[in-house]
């Protein structure tokens, strides 16, 4: 995907960061080597194993760091951005008096754009989930990986809140839209769709990473803890009567909503006030689907 340059500001802001994450990067290695590494050798030899790291889990993934927007994730229904935010009407000689003249600190932008991926494309950050699964069975090493595998299931259930969180808020910002009137307001409306669109596909991409760990770190594959999350799971379920469509009554809403405890842990506010309605509405919908199965079941049972 071709991307423009940063601007200044957000050049600096990315290279403040950049900064900081090879700073704990040095300072992880240096752990690393005094702690894990003792125990890694140790293993190792009793193990017999070449000791050879997994690739494919990293704690620093740089593919998603360049696209955050997933192919794959519920963003297909968005609106589009309307010609004034993307700049159309320009003339054409505008525009090209526009990029002469910011052509080359647009240039050096670009080159601190690549230099920082390859920064980050050469941090690697071993933890327990990115070595060979057969040390997991050796016991001091087990050990280790049991405090990753902590970690990792409290950063997928923070995720998963937050994941149900943005759905609910993407909810919210398409029912203010169709309230208002006006291109300034309905570019805004927009923009908090997109926006939202854009966490929950960080959310996703984020619960997925830590689920792969947690899979490296011994959760069977099959277990009902920490599924696999799809596409078609981030989805919301009705809200509202004019949401429902034809079939809904019979099909069960994403596994994600069968935990809505995240609403009594948001604080007082008037997010928390509006979330707690979504839950009810939810279980509502949930109780007379059970009543409505359960009734079915009765039926066919005296039929036979």
């Amino acid at each position: 995907m071709n991307r423009s340059p940063l601007s200044e500001v957000d050049a600096a802001v990315v290279e403040e960061k950049l900064h900081q994450l090879c700073a704990c990067a040095e300072d992880w290695e240096t752990h690393c080597v005094q702690f894990i590494s003792p125990v890694v050798e140790v293993a190792l030899k009793e193990e017999g194993h070449d000791g050879m790291t997994n690739p494919d889990v990293y704690d620093v993934d740089v593919e998603d760091l360049m696209d955050d927007n997933l192919d794959d994730d519920e963003d297909s229904d968005d609106e589009p951005a309307s010609d004034v935010e993307n700049g159309a009407g320009k003339t054409e000689a505008g525009v090209k008096h526009k990029s002469t003249e910011s052509q080359a600190p647009r240039m050096q932008l670009a080159e601190s754009q690549v230099s920082a991926m390859e920064a980050l494309t050469s941090l690697s950050i071993d933890l327990p989930s990115s070595y060979d699964a057969a040390l997991l069975a050796h016991l001091e090493f087990s050990k280790m990986a049991a405090v990753e595998r902590s970690l990792r299931e409290g950063q997928a259930n923070d995720t998963l809140d937050q994941l149900r969180t943005h759905l609910i808020t993407k909810y919210a910002y398409r029912k203010g839209k169709e309230k208002v009137s006006g291109q300034k307001a309905n570019m805004q409306a927009n923009r908090n769709i997109r926006c939202q669109t854009e966490l929950i596909n960080k959310a996703a991409q984020e619960y997925r990473r830590a689920r792969g760990a947690i899979l490296k770190l011994g959760l069977p594959d099959k277990d009902s803890s920490y599924r696999e999350l799809h596409a078609g799971d981030l989805s919301l379920f009705a809200m509202q009567s004019d949401d429902m469509h034809l079939g809904d009554s019979r099909r069960s809403p994403s596994w994600l909503w069968e935990d809505v405890s995240f609403a009594a842990e948001l604080g007082e506010s008037a997010w928390k006030d509006y979330m707690e309605e979504a839950v009810w509405v939810h279980w509502f919908h949930s109780s007379a689907r059970c009543s409505r199965w359960c009734e079915e079941l009765a039926l066919l049972e005296e039929e036979m």
